[in-house]
């Protein structure tokens, strides 16, 4: 690609097809997340692109994860539709997509298949994973094979939260799923992968945590002060402090982190590893114009944020993806 073609590459976006909400229904979990996925076509996607000024999106799939252990084997000929259907939208516009490929986790020998043919056949840009697949968390270690294989690709991994499992129906937050539980298990996966050494043991691989980090950068300052804590009680190595592990993740900005949280995530995450992410179609079109804008004024104010607008809207991206 030619210097200064994109103007804004999203790295959150997410598609669909009528497959995943026929499978959705057949397992009574269309409303599994409290609110379902808009139907976008794919013009509807390129008009909400073009009117924010996206020259780039990252497609990935949403929630909820396409397993369900009543019908395992139809989970992975869904993952491999979505990902044929993802590959095709990335044949058909090759200056407008690239997609993240989904896997049939908790079966981590089909998730592995689908991982190499989605990466060596399909042109995958990187992969996707829930924060839980049905209760198996990132981090557990019956998925070291799966990360090891993705380590040795150099995998670009972005994460994606999910329904918590064993989540009680009567609670408050299980009846508006996005908008605490979506956070707690994206902060809940990370700090699973952090006490389990991902990072550190399979250090190639570039992880993207959605919606500015969730909730870890205002618990960063409290789990640095448990790390002696921690040590003593043999839960994790001294050198693993929190702030340090967390610099090591990438981040998209989708869940509007201005004005408050980017500051706050900026104190311990390097300005390379920040990039824009819309969340689109959960996130409208007309917001997602909005957003940009409003993104893109914010920084402009601040003379500290200023020299880091390009970064976060394209720059990062190419880096990462090798545009």
């Amino acid at each position: 690609m030619e210097k200064g073609k994109y103007s804004v590459i999203d790295v959150h976006l997410h598609f669909a097809i009528p497959e995943f909400f026929a499978y959705l229904e057949k397992n009574n979990a269309l409303f599994e997340d409290s609110i379902l996925l808009p139907r976008k076509t794919n013009d509807e996607m390129l008009d909400m692109m073009d009117q924010s000024g996206t020259s780039l999106a990252v497609l990935t799939l949403s929630s909820p994860h396409p397993w369900y252990k009543e019908y395992p084997e139809e989970g992975v000929e869904l993952c491999r539709k979505l990902n044929e259907a993802a590959a095709e939208l990335q044949r058909r516009y090759p200056d407008r997509f690239r997609f993240h490929a989904t896997l049939p986790l908790p079966d981590v020998d089909a998730a592995m298949r689908e991982a190499e043919y989605a990466l060596d056949k399909l042109g995958a840009a990187g992969i996707k994973l829930a924060t839980n697949a049905r209760g198996q968390y990132l981090g557990d270690p019956a998925l070291d094979p799966l990360f090891k294989m993705l380590d040795e690709r150099r995998a670009i991994i972005n994460i994606h939260p999910h329904r918590p499992d064993n989540l009680r129906d009567d609670l408050f937050s299980a009846k508006i799923i996005p908008v605490f539980e979506f956070f707690a298990d994206t902060t809940r996966a990370v700090l699973n992968m952090m006490g389990h050494g991902i990072m550190e043991r399979f250090h190639q691989l570039k992880i993207i945590v959605p919606h500015s980090g969730a909730f870890l950068a205002n618990i960063a300052d409290r789990g640095e002060e448990f790390v002696p804590l921690l040590k003593r009680l043999g839960v994790l190595d001294e050198e693993l402090y929190m702030k340090e592990n967390l610099s090591r993740f990438y981040y998209d900005m989708a869940g509007n982190p201005i004005p408050d949280l980017m500051p706050l995530l900026m104190r311990f995450i390097p300005a390379s590893h920040i990039m824009y992410g819309s969340d689109y179609p959960f996130t409208p079109t007309q917001k997602c114009i909005d957003r940009v804008a409003d993104i893109r004024a914010f920084l402009d104010a601040d003379p500290k944020l200023a020299p880091y607008r390009e970064m976060f809207f394209h720059e990062n991206a190419e880096r990462l993806y090798r545009l």
